[in-house]
C-alpha cells in the first residue's frame, strides 16, 4: 500500500510531511525517497521534446474523437492523451 505524502518543510535535516488525511510526521531528510508522479514524467518529456523540436506530432482529431500520434510515415490513435504520450515515450525508448 502506498500513501501520498506532501512535503512542507525541509530545514535542519528534518522533513515535515502530511498524509492525505492530514496526519503530520517528521522524517530525517536522508530517509525520504521521492518518487516522481507519472504525469510529471510525461510533462518533462513533452518539455524536452519541445525544446529540442524532436517530438512526434500529438494532436486531437475532432472527427475521430481521438488523440493521434503522427510520425512521417505512420500515425497511431488513442482515446486518452496520457496513452498517446506514453506510446510516444515508449517508441522513443525503443529507438535508443
Amino acid at each position: 500500500m502506498s500513501v501520498q505524502m506532501f512535503l512542507h518543510n525541509r530545514q535542519g535535516g528534518i522533513a515535515v510531511v502530511t498524509d492525505q488525511c492530514g496526519k503530520k510526521a517528521q522524517f530525517l531528510n536522508d530517509t525520504l525517497r521521492p518518487i516522481p508522479h507519472p504525469d510529471t514524467i510525461r510533462l518533462d518529456w513533452v518539455e524536452i521534446c519541445e525544446i529540442n523540436d524532436q517530438c512526434p506530432l500529438i494532436e486531437w482529431d475532432d472527427y475521430l474523437g481521438e488523440w493521434e500520434v503522427k510520425y512521417p510515415d505512420s500515425k497511431f490513435s488513442f482515446e486518452y492523451l496520457r496513452d498517446a504520450i506514453d506510446f510516444a515515450i515508449s517508441e522513443e525508448q525503443a529507438d535508443d
